[in-house]
């Protein structure tokens, strides 16, 4: 394990670019899941309305879809490599994307057929999720940090990783 004290402001900030960087996507995560989970029973009315609503729930899930596809193509095959942790995103992933195909299921439904919606049954396909997401973002973060990364990365090599 390399030790952080010797590092200068500037070579922690490059050791935590990853984190920091992912920090950002996961707010947006946060906020967007937030935003859907408590306007739900705003959303009635007109099916004009309840369409409106739907594509914006249904963005998180395109969101969410886009960013663990890049991660699993782009970053994870890589850190797999030296960091054992990332065995426990993929988990995750799977995980999310369980509940996120209910999710994403109803919300199409929904969209075909206004009617058809209801907020309570919203926030339970949002339930389905909701605790591995918010554990996920979390701890994606944390192994990103310099405290963990530098276990198995040099400054250059974190330097070097996409993102």
């Amino acid at each position: 394990m390399r030790s952080l004290d010797g590092l200068s402001k500037q070579q922690l900030k490059k050791y935590n670019r990853l984190a920091d960087h992912m920090q950002e996507f996961h707010e947006y995560f946060r906020g967007s899941f937030r935003q859907i989970y408590e306007t739900a029973d705003r959303a009635g009315g007109s099916a004009v309305a309840v369409r409106a609503f739907v594509d914006r729930a249904q963005s998180l899930n395109q969101h969410l879809t886009l960013h663990h596809s890049i991660e699993d193509t782009h970053i994870f095959p890589i850190l797999r490599r030296r960091m054992p942790e990332v065995a426990q995103l993929d988990a995750d992933h799977a995980e999310i994307h369980r509940g996120l195909d209910v999710y994403a299921a109803y919300l199409a439904s929904v969209k075909k057929d206004p009617r058809m919606y209801d907020p309570q049954r919203l926030r339970e396909t949002m339930m389905l999720f909701r605790e591995v997401l918010q554990r996920h973002l979390d701890y994606e973060v944390a192994i990103l940090k310099a405290e963990s990364i530098s276990k198995y990365y040099t400054l250059d090599e974190v330097n070097r990783l996409p993102m």
